[in-house]
Formats: structure tokens, C-alpha cells, sequence
């Protein structure tokens, strides 16, 4: 398990833990992770919890969680999302698996999917990535990351 414990501030007068992003983004791209509704598959709370809180707090956009693969098979198969951010190693399916799962059942469904993860060196992975053409968030990652790779994702 990979060690994540991000500082959550609430209330009027809580600072942003985070930075903001280095470059503005385009409204377009604003509009679009707002109004997406973001599946968060990760198996340890508190990087879920961070991913939730940065899109629910950060862009009001609805964040539904499931702890693993084959949690998120079940949601895919009954709700629609704009963005799916998966963490790769999980229990019972993982984040792989769900992917190509996603890209036969769901094909536009793909290109909005981001794998996140702490082994992003990891040699075999990395190259099925490059093949795959998926984008990766690393762990750790800052609020800059999440809005890079979201913007790319959700650029069509």
C-alpha cells in the first residue's frame, strides 16, 4: 500500500492545502470537469478521499467512489460518467482489468479513463500505458497534476 495522507481544510477561513494550477485553463475545459460526473476507483480512502474532495470541493462536480474494479463494473454498468480515475492494483479486479474491460463494453468510455498510481516506473506497466495510450496520474501528485491529465482527458 502506498503511504498518502492528504490535509483536507474546510470552513470559510481554511487555506487551500493545494496550489493552483500553474496556467489558467480554458473555461471550455472548466465547464467540462464540472459538469462531469467523476468514478473514483481506489482501494485506499485516503487517496480517495483527497481525489473526492479536490473534485467536490474544487469544481462542485458529483463523485461516486467504488473501492475496487469490480465495484466499479457494477456502477459502470448502471450509471454514465464523464471521467473514470482508477488506481491500477487493487483487490478482486484490477484497474487494468477494468480497463479493458471499459474499452469493449464502453468504448467512448476509454478515452476518459486515467489510471492512477505509485508504480508509474514500473517497466512492464509503463509500457502497456504507452501502447494503451491512457493517461497516468503519478502518486504523489499535486492539484496541477489532476487538472493537467484531466484536461487532456477530457479534451474531445
Amino acid at each position: 500500500m502506498t503511504a498518502f495522507s492528504p490535509e483536507i481544510l474546510r470552513g470559510e477561513d481554511a487555506a487551500c492545502p493545494l496550489p493552483p494550477p500553474a496556467a489558467p485553463l480554458p473555461s471550455t475545459v472548466l465547464e467540462r470537469i464540472r459538469a462531469a460526473r467523476i468514478l473514483i476507483v481506489e482501494d485506499e480512502p485516503s487517496v480517495a478521499t483527497a481525489l473526492s474532495e479536490m473534485f467536490r470541493v474544487g469544481f462542485g462536480c458529483e463523485v461516486d467512489w467504488a473501492v475496487n474494479g469490480l465495484s466499479a463494473f457494477e456502477r459502470l454498468s448502471q450509471q454514465a460518467y464523464g471521467l473514470v480515475l482508477s488506481d491500477v492494483r487493487m483487490p478482486e479486479m484490477s484497474g487494468t482489468e477494468l480497463y479493458l474491460w471499459i474499452c469493449e463494453a464502453q468504448p467512448g468510455m476509454a478515452k476518459r479513463f486515467i489510471f492512477v498510481t505509485a508504480h508509474a516506473e514500473d517497466r512492464h506497466f509503463e509500457t502497456k500505458l504507452v501502447e494503451w495510450g491512457v493517461p497516468i496520474l503519478a502518486k504523489p501528485f499535486t492539484l496541477s497534476d489532476l487538472l493537467a491529465v484531466c484536461r487532456r482527458a477530457l479534451a474531445d
